[in-house]
């Protein structure tokens, strides 16, 4: 018989990437919020301030499409922080269109 191997196998190619179970952005936003409050010498209270943000990240982007939190993004830093060029996508402070 053969061992059971327990690697993770996606069942699609365009499956987001993870951050132990978490989605990426939402595993990046407790361990930043975590690891920051754990440099300044209080671990035990980022722990809990990295959980309660990752949650309402995640209560935030519920029922919204899967590029909600990188649209605000977008939309709300400044520009060129992201550094996002393509042909494709206008600038954000550009807000209204003529033609």
């Amino acid at each position: 018989m053969e061992a059971k191997e327990s690697a993770y196998i996606p069942s699609k190619l365009d499956d987001p990437a993870r951050f132990f179970f978490w989605d990426l952005d939402v595993g990046l936003t407790f361990a930043g919020v975590g690891g920051f409050t754990a440099i300044m010498g209080a671990p035990m209270i980022g722990m809990l301030l990295g959980a309660f943000a990752g949650y309402w990240l995640s209560r935030v982007k519920s029922g919204e499409g899967r590029g909600f939190f990188y649209a605000l993004l977008y939309w709300y830093l400044p520009v060129g922080t992201l550094n996002i060029k393509t042909k494709r996508i206008p600038p954000s402070w550009i807000r209204e269109y003529t033609g």
